[in-house]
């Protein structure tokens, strides 16, 4: 199977190994920053407040971030990240719960997302430098369905944070940043270091300018950075319309709301599986399968409306229709991952995966922004009905773009590689 290829590449091998623990460590890190200020102050705002430090950074720094990105070894960027991080969870249990715990707090949660700027192009910009062309798809699958599978261990995240309490958490969440730094040490020096061989040095912001120049004057990047911010920007109030559906519209409570939760990332599994399995066959595909998800995943969210409400068994519909939504998800990032990826010369890849970041963190907290107003309005069921119809028109604009019609061996695509 592909993914076997894949990972018997001892470089991406140790990549994904990196992630999956670091990604364990992700799991008690956001449970146990957002519970410690709960229980020391039980201060919403607060809380908030912890959310927006991790954001904010991710936001503000990611194109000066992929410019070092393109200009650093790529593998020690993410061994210094990790080395970091891990070192400044280290703050929290020891300072306690003191008076100054907050501030270290929300200091801990911009430090984290500061490094993740730089991680997440690192990481994508590395992986065409593991893995052949013909195997990205695979590769990015398991990359994304890693990430997906992390969202259902928030559950083993509370456990352990309610076992041994907030503080004792930061110690396990730093041990798996440490440890994700030493797995990924069999990385190549060579595979690390970035193309240079085309790309003159120039100043940070003028490289900033170079990426954002060089998507703006081709055919299908353009609409590469748009999807990602439509998309970004109608999924961000999933998570605060979701437990008011669960409740209100279902008649369920907390557990059913995970389950919910659960089965939307299984379904990005599921379509990370199917799309990891069947690459090859696929590619020549690529961007009527980007398009086609965009329109199933609106599809979904329309369903999700309509039909959970009018069934007897409404929370199981409810389950199918968010685990078909995950599919028809996956169905959109992977691809448009490996697209990037392959289109994009390497010098360029880390800051133009930034742009692609920039614009899928910045989205969200708009659309959530919006959230509480559009409820007060329209109430649970509509505003999942706008969302639906919202991603849904972005699926019909991306059909009328060159996206649409990009493949492996279509003239958008060579268009994009030779520009």
């Amino acid at each position: 199977m592909s993914f076997r290829s894949s990972l018997k590449n001892r470089g991406f091998l140790s990549l994904w190994l990196a992630q999956v623990v670091s990604r364990i460590g992700d799991s008690i890190h956001e449970i146990a920053l957002i519970w410690v200020v709960y229980e020391v102050t039980e201060n919403p705002v607060l809380m908030s407040a912890v959310v927006v430090a991790s954001l904010g950074p991710s936001v503000l720094f990611s194109l000066p971030a992929g410019s070092l990105v393109d200009r650093l070894n790529r593998k020690y960027i993410l061994i210094g990240t990790d080395l970091i991080r891990g070192a400044a969870v280290l703050l929290i249990p020891l300072i306690g719960s003191r008076q100054l715990l907050v501030p270290v707090v929300l200091f801990v949660a911009a430090i984290s997302g500061l490094m993740e700027s730089f991680a997440g192009p690192a990481r994508s910009s590395l992986i065409p430098r593991l893995v052949p062309n013909t195997e990205l798809d695979s590769a990015n699958a398991l990359q994304q369905m890693t990430t997906s599978a992390s969202q259902t261990l928030y559950v083993i995240g509370g456990i352990i944070v309610g076992v041994t309490g907030s503080f004792s958490a930061f110690y396990l969440d730093s041990a798996s940043f440490f440890l994700s730094a030493i797995i990924l040490l069999p990385i190549s020096r060579q595979a690390g270091t970035p193309d240079r061989s085309s790309n003159n040095s120039t100043g940070l912001l003028a490289e900033a300018r170079d990426a954002i120049d060089f998507i703006r004057q081709h055919r299908i990047l353009p609409s590469v950075i748009i999807l990602s911010a439509l998309t970004g920007f109608a999924l961000g109030p999933l998570a605060i319309v979701l437990p008011l559906f669960t409740e209100n519209i279902l008649g369920h409570g907390s557990t059913a709301f995970g389950i919910l939760y659960g089965s939307l990332y299984a379904g990005v599994l599921i379509g990370g599986t199917i799309v990891g399995g069947v690459n090859t066959r696929l590619s020549s595909y690529r961007g009527i399968i980007m398009t086609g998800g965009t329109l199933l995943t609106g599809l979904s969210l329309i369903l999700v409306a309509i039909i959970p409400s009018q069934v007897s068994f409404s929370l199981v519909a409810a389950i199918i229709l968010f685990a078909f939504c995950g599919v028809a998800i996956s169905l959109i990032q992977v691809p448009l991952q490996t697209l990037v990826q392959s289109a994009v010369p390497d010098e360029r890849r880390g800051r133009v995966f930034s742009v692609m970041t920039a614009a899928g963190l910045a989205a969200p907290p708009v659309s959530v922004a919006l959230t509480g107003p559009l409820l007060a309005q329209f109430g649970v069921i509509n505003l999942l009905l706008i969302e639906g119809i919202f991603v849904s028109l972005s699926g019909i604009i991306i059909a009328l773009t060159p996206l649409a019609h990009v493949g492996e061996n279509d003239s958008a695509r060579s268009d994009l590689l030779n520009n």
